[in-house]
């Protein structure tokens, strides 16, 4: 998996500490995602360049410092190539991940691909929404069902990039 920088809504983290909530829960909330599978082709140290140094954020306001996710954001915004999100249990039990979490990644990290793998079926209807919506579908992807099919499908995307 991997953890990757969110955009954050500094004025509402702001007025979080405003009002007395604790500053390492109002830092630390929705500054991250983890993925499953992410591929991003090039410079794979870019990303980490940029890190400021302490004393660059000693010397930082408190908005400008709640502002470093969406600095760190803006690095990957785009420059995906693949994101890949790996769904291991049967569809009745993610499904509300597809609003929640599948859609909400794609529009905001804007990959030039991305697949969600499952190991059980998904309603056609499901999986005509998503891929009304750019993402690719790969189900049922396991062992017990067609591997070669899921196998070749998952190769080819990759392939097309």
């Amino acid at each position: 998996e991997f953890s990757a920088p969110h955009p954050v809504n500094v004025e509402e983290k702001l007025r979080r500490l405003k009002d007395g909530e604790d500053i390492f829960s109002v830092i630390k909330r929705e500054t991250t995602r983890r993925f499953d599978i992410i591929v991003m082709k090039g410079d794979y140290d870019t990303l980490f360049k940029e890190r400021p140094k302490f004393s660059e954020v000693e010397k930082m306001n408190m908005e400008e410092f709640l502002s470093l996710p969406n600095r760190y954001f803006k690095l990957i915004e785009g420059n995906i190539d693949i994101l890949i999100e790996c769904k291991e249990r049967p569809f009745d039990e993610w499904k509300d991940d597809v609003e929640k979490q599948i859609i909400p990644y794609f529009k905001t990290y804007k990959p030039k691909r991305m697949v969600v793998v499952s190991a059980y079926r998904v309603p056609e209807n499901v999986v005509r929404n998503l891929e009304r919506e750019g993402i690719d579908v790969i189900a049922p992807f396991s062992p017990d069902e067609c591997p070669w099919e899921q196998q070749d499908k998952l190769a080819n995307i990759i392939r097309n990039l």
